[in-house]
């Protein structure tokens, strides 16, 4: 990670957007905002279908058995080799940023440019300023000018662990008498490691206020520093520098040239990626992190806490929706050195960034330091029981049946196929990639797998051929996406 990332962890509902979506694609006419769906390749959608069936069976395929090491001991076969954890949730946050499909499930076909994406596909921060004070007031303090959050942050400490006043000492998202934060983007408290991401970008705001900036020129100067984050960090690391520079050139004179034939404009969000591409991160999620040390001479305490465990639903694991649990919460007798939490981890939650951010960590080599998983067509199992409260439309906190599978990686195949995805060789042959046979990398006995392979399957196949984060495909859909997207920001870095 960068210094502009690395400094920036250390410091810290009015989304229901109007719009009439229609003629989303490279090919039609623009739609008359930026808040919708569509395809880069109109003329492949709908030239490659599959059976539920198969994509349960393909989905079956993908569940890793090998389980994350146990205490700080990292580094098994399935990390990634050098993208540390911080990289899953910042792109992770980028995505809500970006893009929002508020529909259910689909169980049938639908016409993507008929979907509004109820973000503002702009990298904006809309997620964390919702319209500003006037629009969406219940984010800001009275004064109009600061983001509500919970606790204040310190001087932070030189391993990554805040220093937070208030609140019990802990750094968290401002929330509600029930527990839910303010946010316009619920999205953003998914999990505890997202919302401490989300969090410090609101402390990061309130610093320029606090320093006499207006809420205009403090949201700016934050928007830019977000961009910076973005294009030079997030993006080089996910697809590399050499195929930024396929899209984006930067002249002698600090112009900016942005060439990306596939996605000539950001007039809507393309579907290869908000469906396909982009949901590579699913693959790199762990399935337990090491949070913190707040008692460094006890083992395990926080070495393996579950990013989501319907056993523990919000008590021993990460998920989020409730604050994060206090340093000296009560009941602090039941957690051992051996076994997880079933109570609020008396440790507490708050994330010590030396274990995402190995730049803040004085030994490179600490075992504690979280790496992603690799990329490839395997996913943790804890995505294979995704708790309700993070699919839309479920209440049931334990056991989701409602709105579709509990699997992630099912209902990514699910909307892939209903929203007319071509298959992963499709388009890699429209990008002039490499094509990869489809029978070789079909791991069932489905024939349909044979002949063509569902986008994200393909793009995690790839990437694991590659030894990459991304692939050709994969990371020129993303690059495409990013760069055009940073152009059509108002008041971008690149202009």
């Amino acid at each position: 990670m960068t210094s502009f990332a690395a400094a920036f962890l250390l410091l810290g509902a009015s989304q229901a957007l109007a719009a009439t979506c229609a003629g989303g694609s490279v090919d039609g006419p623009a739609p008359p905002t930026a808040m919708c769906f569509g395809t880069m390749f109109p003329h492949l959608s709908r030239t490659f279908t599959y059976s539920d069936q198969a994509a349960a069976d393909l989905a079956a395929t993908m569940q890793n058995p090998t389980p994350d090491a146990p205490g700080t001991n990292r580094g098994t076969p399935d990390d990634s080799a050098a993208l540390p954890s911080e990289y899953t949730y910042l792109g992770q946050f980028i995505d809500h940023n970006l893009d929002f499909d508020q529909t259910a499930q689909p169980t049938a076909n639908v016409d993507p440019s008929a979907l509004t994406n109820f973000e503002s596909f702009r990298f904006d921060l809309n997620n964390v300023f919702g319209g500003g004070p006037s629009v969406d007031p219940q984010l800001y303090a009275s004064d109009r000018r600061h983001l509500l959050v919970s606790g204040t942050l310190g001087t932070p400490q030189a391993d990554g662990f805040p220093t937070v006043k208030g609140n019990n000492g802990v750094f968290d998202l401002a929330r509600n008498k029930p527990g839910g934060a303010i946010l316009v983007e619920p999205r953003d408290d998914e999990n505890q490691i997202l919302s401490q991401i989300s969090a410090a970008f609101v402390a990061f705001y309130n610093d320029f206020v606090n320093q006499g900036d207006s809420y205009a020129q403090a949201r700016q100067l934050t928007e830019n520093y977000y961009q910076e984050i973005v294009l030079t960090d997030v993006l080089p690391a996910f697809v590399g520098q050499s195929t930024i520079d396929k899209y984006l050139t930067i002249g002698a004179n600090g112009a900016a040239q942005v060439n990306t034939p596939n996605l000539p404009n950001a007039n809507f969000t393309p579907i290869e990626f908000s469906v396909g591409a982009y949901r590579f991160g699913h693959s790199l999620v762990r399935n337990n992190y090491h949070i913190n040390d707040i008692f460094p001479t006890t083992t395990d305490i926080d070495d393996n806490v579950p990013i989501f465990d319907v056993n523990h639903f919000q008590t021993g694991d990460l998920t989020g929706g409730g604050p994060l649990p206090a340093p000296n919460g009560a009941n602090t007798t039941t957690c051992t050195a051996t076994t997880l939490c079933t109570v609020p981890n008396p440790a507490g939650h708050q994330i010590q960034w030396k274990y995402f951010v190995p730049e803040l960590d004085a030994n490179q080599a600490d075992g504690g330091i979280n790496f992603a998983r690799a990329t490839q067509p395997t996913i943790s199992p804890a995505l294979f029981n995704l708790p309700a409260f993070t699919i839309a439309g479920c209440t049931d906190a334990a056991l989701p049946v409602c709105n579709g599978s509990a699997q992630l990686i099912s209902r990514d195949f699910a909307r892939g196929q209903f929203d007319g995805l071509a298959s992963g060789q499709d388009i890699a042959q429209a990008l002039g990639c490499p094509v990869i046979p489809a029978a070789s990398i079909n791991p069932t006995s489905d024939a349909v797998f044979n002949t063509g392979t569902p986008l994200l399957y393909f793009v995690l196949a790839e990437a694991k051929q590659a030894n990459a984060v991304l692939g050709c495909v994969g990371g020129s859909i993303v690059a495409q996406t990013f760069i055009q997207v940073l152009w059509a920001t108002p008041n971008s870095i690149l202009h």
